[in-house]
């Protein structure tokens, strides 16, 4: 075959008919080859980003001033609103009627024990007190008399057991005599004040007729009602402080706890004993009572730190060593006039003071120490 004829063949219709098909099929190749190596190249500059953005800070969005605070150890108390109250009251009334013929001690007079109050007339208690002496000396020689006779056997054992009835009855009517004339003479029964005078001069008592009041204010008594979940922690002879009325505070002692709570209201009657020794007009007053219970570490703040979380529970915002927020629940142990101790945080603790209401639990933030308290009042703004 020649060359002519050669090239007629390979230029057939048939040969020319399948050219544009490998065109095709190299064309389409191609791109797949490209777009796969443009995949390669993204997923790596995606990888180097990723990586990149690791190594990249994260820039805190807010600013917020903190405080550093430590624990110190303070008393846990029991606070009650209780009442003072004498240590005792005694009304005196007449064990025997009579006319008052002398009061000795006015209203409001302080009185010892066995001092004179009033007296009432004795009448003819008097004259029936000799007879009544006489009768004990008459039956005492019939007796005497008998018993000689009976040793020289004139005389019978059944008389002389009569004399001796009569002597004993006449000596018994004698004692009781001497008791009703004790009586006229009402005395106080303890140290105290005369609160209240029934008994005037001239006036007629009857028996069990009021005549006078005498109230011991030394020591007086606080009187509280405990709760019944707290009353486990009191105990006999523990220390408890007073609040007065006129501002001081009395430290007392617990000498009564009742063993029965009250059926209305579920509390534990308490009596804390207080000494009055210059005899103030305190009893009656209101006061607060504070029992210690424990000592535990508590950190002091202001109230307007205090914060609730999401599912409402109290707590602060503190900003650990990593920048990051914490949320810490709290119990207060104790409230102040200008603050309150609150338990359940770490010994040493940041807190927010500026910037809590802006920030939440887990956020990275800056941090700027706060050294006034006026600082501790508005809060920042965020950055843009």
């Amino acid at each position: 075959m020649t060359a002519t004829e050669e090239n007629t063949v390979l230029d057939s219709p048939r040969r020319r008919r399948f050219r544009p098909i490998w065109f095709a099929v190299l064309f389409v190749a191609g791109v797949a080859a490209w777009m796969a190596s443009g995949q390669l190249v993204s997923s790596e500059d995606k990888q180097t980003a990723a990586a990149t953005a690791e190594k990249k800070p994260v820039t805190p969005d807010f600013t917020v001033a903190v405080m550093t605070l430590r624990a110190k150890p303070i008393t846990r108390f029991i606070l009650v609103q209780g009442h003072l109250k004498p240590n005792r009251t005694v009304t005196l009334r007449a064990e025997t009627p009579g006319r008052v013929v002398e009061v000795v001690a006015t209203k409001g007079q302080r009185v010892k024990a066995g001092q004179v109050i009033v007296r009432l007339e004795a009448a003819d208690r008097m004259a029936k007190l000799e007879h009544a002496k006489a009768k004990v000396a008459q039956t005492g020689r019939d007796l005497e008399a008998a018993r000689k006779l009976m040793g020289k056997g004139f005389q019978t054992d059944s008389n002389l057991k009569t004399l001796a009835a009569a002597h004993e009855s006449a000596k018994a009517n004698l004692k009781a005599m001497q008791v009703d004339i004790d009586r006229l003479t009402i005395r106080a029964p303890f140290d105290g004040v005369l609160n209240e005078r029934a008994a005037e001069m001239g006036g007629y008592v009857a028996t069990k007729d009021e005549v006078a009041t005498i109230v011991d204010d030394n020591p007086v008594l606080a009187i509280a009602e405990v709760a019944q979940q707290n009353v486990a922690r009191l105990k006999i002879g523990g220390k408890a402080l007073v609040g007065l009325i006129n501002g001081k505070t009395v430290e007392g002692r617990i000498r009564y706890i009742s063993a029965q709570a009250d059926d209305d209201t579920r509390t534990f009657r308490t009596e804390i004993e207080i000494p009055n020794p210059d005899h103030a007009n305190i009893a009656g007053s209101t006061a607060q009572v504070r029992i210690p219970v424990e000592t535990l570490k508590a950190h002091f703040m202001s109230a307007q730190f205090l914060t609730l979380d999401d599912d409402g529970a109290l707590g602060i915002k503190s900003v650990g060593p990593d920048g990051k927020v914490a949320f810490h629940g709290i119990e207060v142990v104790r409230a102040e006039s200008d603050g309150v101790w609150v338990s359940g945080l770490p010994d040493t603790v940041r807190l927010i003071v500026r910037g809590q209401g802006f920030v939440r639990a887990g956020q990275t933030v800056q941090v700027a120490e706060a050294r006034r308290p006026s600082e501790q009042t508005a809060p920042p703004r965020a950055q843009e």
